[in-house]
Formats: C-alpha cells, sequence, structure tokens
C-alpha cells in the first residue's frame, strides 16, 4: 500500500522534532533555552523505497515559533544533502508532493512546475518552520504505459494519396487528378486500414486501462478509464482482464458470467469474472478494498479523414495492400505482384514482433561458459 513518509516519523532520522499532539514536524524552533531543532528532515539509511510511496503536505514559514499565529513570511525550501536551493517563495504556505520511483529517485511537484532530484532529504530556511503532512491516500495511482502522444513516423492521408496516384499512371495530373479519383483512393486507404486493423495484431497497438472501482458497483461504463490518455479501449480488441488490489496482487478474471451466479445478486468480495457488453461487469462485485479494474487491450483507430490525419498502424503496409485493390479495380495486370508484396511485408512484420522468441530453423542456443552440458542436451 502506498505511504506518506511523512506520516511515519519512526522513519526519519529526526524522529524526536515530531509532535504526535499536533501531527506536524517542528522546523528550526526554539526547543528549549539556546537549542533549536534541526532545519532539515532525512529518511533512514535503510528505509526501503516503493514505486507509489510519497511525501505530501503543507510547509509553512514563519518569523515566529507559534504555529497558531502563521505570518506569511519569505520561505525557501531546499532538497538534498547538500542544501541545494530549488526554489524560493515570497508567502507559505506552499503545497508540494513529491513521489518517489522504484530507484529512490523524488521527484518535486508544486505550483504546477516538476523538478526532478536524486536526493533523499529537504533542508528549510528564512525562520521557523513546519510541516503538516496530508492524509495517507489510499492508493497513489502507478503508470503501467509507454508515452500516450508518442510520435508517429505514419505519412499523411494526403501524402499516402499523392503516391498512389503515382503508381497507378497518374503521377502527370497528381495535382489536378480526375473528378472523384482523391474521394475513390482515401475511401481505399481508410477501407485497408481497417481490414488490417482486424486481420494482423501485429499491426496494432496496445495499451493498459485502469478503472477506479466502487465498494458494491459491478457496472463501468468502457469510456471511464481513469486514463488521461484520449486514445480509448476498443472492446473487440482485449487480450487480458484482471483486477489489482490498489498496485499490488494483480490476479486475472475469467471471461463469462454464468446467469446462476445472480442468485446472490448482493455478494461481494474479490472480482474473479467479467463480461463485456454495453458496459464492463464484474462479479462479484467488489468490497471496500481499493480495487483497480485492469484491462489491456488495444485503442481504436484515429480520424484517417482529413488530409493531415496518419494511419493508427504501420502505413507501409496499407499502402502496398491499397495498391493491390486500386490496380486490380482499374484492371492493371500487376495487382497480384502488389498483394504478394503486401503479403511478405506483413509476415516479416509479425516475425519481428516475437521479438526474443523466434526460432530460427538451423539454429541451437549457445551453451554459455561454466554451465553443466546435461543442462542443454538436446537443444
Amino acid at each position: 500500500m502506498a505511504r506518506n513518509l511523512l506520516l511515519h516519523p519512526e522513519l526519519w532520522e529526526q524522529e524526536s522534532q515530531w509532535n504526535s499532539e499536533r501531527k506536524q514536524w517542528n522546523l528550526n524552533q526554539e526547543i528549549g533555552e539556546g537549542t533549536y531543532s534541526n532545519d532539515y528532515l532525512y529518511l533512514k539509511s535503510d528505509v526501503p523505497m516503493m514505486p507509489g510511496d510519497y511525501v505530501a503536505g503543507t510547509f509553512y514559514v514563519n518569523e515566529t515559533s507559534t504555529p497558531e499565529t502563521v505570518e506569511k513570511g519569505r520561505g525557501e525550501l531546499r532538497f538534498g544533502a547538500s542544501g541545494e536551493s530549488i526554489h524560493a517563495y515570497e508567502d507559505a504556505p506552499s503545497k508540494f508532493s513529491i513521489l518517489l520511483s522504484g530507484d529512490g529517485e523524488f521527484f518535486i511537484s508544486f505550483t504546477g512546475t516538476t523538478y526532478q532530484y536524486s536526493y533523499d532529504g529537504y533542508h528549510t530556511g528564512g525562520g521557523s518552520g513546519w510541516i503538516v503532512p496530508a492524509d495517507e491516500e489510499a492508493c497513489q495511482p502507478v503508470n503501467f504505459n509507454c508515452q500516450c502522444e508518442d510520435a508517429n513516423p505514419s505519412r499523411t492521408l494526403a501524402e499516402l494519396r499523392q503516391e498512389l496516384l503515382m503508381r497507378l499512371g497518374y503521377a502527370a495530373v497528381a495535382s489536378n487528378p480526375p473528378p472523384g479519383m482523391p474521394a475513390l483512393l482515401d475511401s481505399f486507404l481508410q477501407g485497408a486500414q481497417r481490414f488490417l486493423y482486424r486481420t494482423y495484431p501485429v499491426l496494432r497497438t496496445e495499451r493498459f486501462y485502469t478503472w477506479d472501482m466502487q465498494a458494491g458497483s459491478r457496472f463501468y461504463d468502457l469510456s471511464d478509464s481513469r486514463d488521461e490518455c484520449p486514445r480509448k479501449l476498443d472492446a473487440r480488441m482485449v487480450s487480458w482482464v484482471g483486477v489489482s488490489e490498489c498496485n499490488e496482487q494483480w490476479r486475472s478474471l475469467a471471461c463469462g458470467i454464468p446467469p446462476e451466479s445472480y442468485g446472490r445478486h448482493d455478494k461481494q468480495g474479490a472480482p474473479d469474472r467479467y463480461e463485456i457488453r454495453q458496459c464492463i461487469e464484474v462479479w462479484p462485485a467488489p468490497d471496500e478494498r481499493p480495487w483497480k479494474l485492469r484491462i489491456k487491450g488495444d485503442f481504436g483507430l484515429e480520424p484517417f479523414v482529413a488530409d493531415s490525419d496518419r494511419c493508427t498502424i504501420d502505413d507501409e503496409a496499407v499502402l502496398l495492400h491499397t495498391l493491390a485493390r486500386a490496380k486490380a479495380h482499374y484492371g492493371h495486370p500487376d495487382a497480384a505482384n502488389y498483394e504478394r508484396d503486401a503479403l511478405t511485408y506483413i509476415k516479416h512484420l509479425t516475425a519481428g514482433a516475437h521479438h526474443t522468441r523466434r526460432y530460427v530453423p538451423g539454429t541451437r542456443v549457445a551453451v554459455p561458459d561454466g554451465w553443466p552440458g546435461f543442462m542443454w542436451e538436446g537443444l
């Protein structure tokens, strides 16, 4: 479960600066005659930091040490053992939130700006200060996808149409094609992409989609995943469905809910089945634990209508398949050649998608030095 590390004083070197009554950290404040508390906090060296752990709270700076009389003073937030200053603020409080990655890096975010450092503490200056930790959230979101708006090297619809005109023998009038021909070629291109998208999985792109599940609720709309990426799941292109308790204990769900199960319609617990109809239904309804519905599947085709629109799938496969159809439509004798080229091209794309799982006849696994030979017999 994700932790707000500021709510766990036992994890910090300066545990004595935690005020359990006020639930706050006292920094740079007088704790005895002529004695002041430290103005920094450092995590203990043996604290295991896991993905999902975070630091969140409100940092207050004052010219006095009395929390009840918060005067807005100049607060400077520093981070790291070296005391490196990253920003200064004219007034307080300043909201901040720090996320941890698996390799111990802190991602500091406040007032809409993000800083990244690989230290394990922070330092305050400019008068008395204290930190009030935010309430611990039940589950911090973790991203399981690549960048949403990745670079698409595909040619545009206008560029593909221009190349089709030249390949079909209309190079001389490509800038001013016969009436109706651009619309016909666009239709060929759009149809080819739809056909290849449904036929060859290698030409699609998979993502994980996540829904925050509510206790007692069995139904979830396909379009209501919490992902900010505009690429939406195609319900006919699902490869895995499961749930997780927060970000841990992932388990798959069996497809299909037997009607006999509805005899206990008020049952709650860990979901173990799902169905996709007009929406997603899980069974049984989740209980109070922080369940997440997870689906791995393909997003649908993006718009391919305007001249500037690009193919969602591999554009060369779309072009070759379209050429075969268009040449057959116009009675060109080499139509079969392009169909063969398209199949060969897609075959190699499919083989490449196997990555290191490919088997090449006539090869064998090289035996690493130092390994017993009997372990590799028959390879």
